[in-house]
C-alpha cells in the first residue's frame, strides 16, 4: 500500500513541508540573470582571433554565494587571483580568458559585478585631504563612466594594443602596449612586496619596463623588442621622457573614470576624489 493510502486510512494529515516533499517539489536550478557591460576598449585593441575583437560589450551573469566564497578565499587573495577568478566565473562566453582582458575592461566588469551583487551604493571610510578627518562617505557606482583612448596625431596605432610615439627630449621612437590583467598583476605584486619591504623601490622604472613593447635604435632605425635592450633604455632615459611615456600611456589606456565629487562632513572641503577600492568594496556592511 502506498504511503499516501496509509495516511488517508489512518486520517493523518499529509505534511506540506516534509523533506521528501521539499526535495521533490523545489527546483534549485536557479539561473542567474545576465547583463551586458560596456567595454571601455570598445573591442578595438584585441587581436582578430580574440573573442572580444570588435565587441563593444561583454555578457556577464550576476554573482552568487559561490563567487562570495572565491572573494573570501585567503589563498586566492594572497596570490592576487581572487578578482580574476570571480571575473572568469561570471563571464558567459567561456572562450574569454580573464587574464587576457585589458585592464580597463576588467575594471568595468568588476564594477558591474559589484553593482549587480550588492547595489550601486558604496559606503566606505575616506580621509579628508584638507583636515585629515576620517569619515564614512557614500559613492554611487552608477555614475562612473568609461574613459576611451585619446589618440592624437602624434600617436600611431601599430596593431592590437601597441601604440607608437616619439619622445620629446631624446627624439627616440618607442612602442607601448596596453596592459592586460596578467601583466597588471605583476605590477600589483611588486607594489605589495614594496609595502612589505621585500623589494627595491623601483616602481617608476618597473612600470616603464612593463609597458614598453619596443624601442628604436635611432642611428640604425632598427627596432628592438628584447628585454635587455628595453631595460637598459629605461634606466638611462631622461626624466622628462619617462614622464612623457607615463602621461601618454594614461591617455591611451581605455578605462573607467573612478573619480567622484567628495565633500567632507567635518570641514566642508570639496574635491574630485578617486573611489577607493578596499575590502569594503565587495563586503559592504549588512
Amino acid at each position: 500500500m502506498s504511503r499516501r493510502n496509509n495516511m488517508e486510512r489512518t486520517g493523518a494529515a499529509q505534511s506540506q513541508n516534509s523533506p521528501a516533499d521539499i526535495k521533490k517539489g523545489f527546483d534549485f536550478n536557479f539561473v542567474s540573470p545576465t547583463a551586458f557591460v560596456e567595454l571601455p576598449s570598445e573591442g578595438k585593441y584585441y587581436p582578430e582571433d580574440h573573442p572580444l575583437h570588435g565587441e563593444v560589450t561583454i555578457e556577464v551573469r550576476e554573482m552568487t554565494a559561490h563567487e562570495e566564497d572565491i572573494l573570501a578565499d585567503v589563498n586566492l587573495q594572497r596570490n592576487g587571483q581572487a578578482i580574476n577568478k570571480l571575473i572568469s566565473n561570471i563571464i558567459v562566453d567561456k572562450r574569454i580568458n580573464a587574464d587576457s582582458l585589458l585592464i580597463g575592461d576588467k575594471n568595468a566588469i568588476t564594477i558591474a559585478a559589484r553593482i549587480n551583487g550588492y547595489g550601486p551604493k558604496y559606503n566606505t571610510t575616506v580621509t579628508c585631504p584638507a583636515c585629515n578627518v576620517k569619515s564614512k562617505h557614500s559613492f554611487d557606482l552608477r555614475h562612473l563612466e568609461s574613459k576611451h583612448s585619446i589618440i592624437t596625431e602624434t600617436v600611431t596605432h601599430i596593431r592590437d594594443r601597441v601604440f607608437q610615439f616619439m619622445l620629446p627630449r631624446t627624439g627616440y621612437n618607442v612602442q607601448v602596449k596596453l596592459l592586460n590583467a596578467i601583466e597588471s598583476n605583476k605590477m600589483t605584486k611588486t607594489i605589495e612586496k614594496l609595502q612589505k619591504g621585500k623589494a627595491n623601490a623601483k616602481l617608476q622604472t618597473n612600470f616603464l619596463k612593463l609597458i614598453l613593447h619596443a624601442v628604436e635604435n635611432k642611428p640604425d632605425s632598427i627596432w628592438y623588442e628584447d628585454r635587455p635592450v628595453i631595460d637598459q633604455f629605461v634606466e638611462g632615459i631622461p626624466a622628462i621622457d619617462a614622464s612623457y611615456i607615463r602621461t601618454m600611456y594614461k591617455a591611451l589606456s581605455p578605462d573607467i573614470d573612478m573619480t567622484q565629487e567628495f565633500e567632507c562632513s567635518e570641514c566642508g572641503h570639496t574635491q574630485d576624489m578617486e573611489v577607493p577600492l578596499n575590502a569594503e568594496f565587495f563586503w559592504p556592511d549588512a
